[in-house]
């Protein structure tokens, strides 16, 4: 039972896997990642199906980006928000 809460949204190529209301795979065409998160629920890791990082990101305190390598899948990213035009969280 999911209670509501979306588990897979589709737009074009790319799908979305979510559980508990937190982003856990992205496929985008024939391309399988898997999105970790941190301890607020931040987009923190991304793994390929194999479990190699591909991409990960640090933030500050107020959501800042820190470190970053690779080009994370995911619009969420700090907190779990998505991101804008101005990179602060909505």
């Amino acid at each position: 039972m999911t209670d509501g809460n979306r588990i897979k949204k589709t737009s074009g190529n790319t799908v979305t896997r979510s559980f508990n209301g937190q982003r856990i795979a992205i496929r985008k065409g024939r391309v399988l990642s898997y999105v970790h998160a941190d301890h607020l629920g931040s987009s923190s890791v991304e793994t390929s199906r194999n479990g190699a990082p591909t991409a990960s990101r640090s933030y500050y305190a107020y959501g800042s980006t820190r470190n970053s390598s690779g080009i994370l899948q995911t619009d969420r990213t700090f907190t779990g928000q998505n991101s804008d035009s101005t990179g602060l969280g909505i």
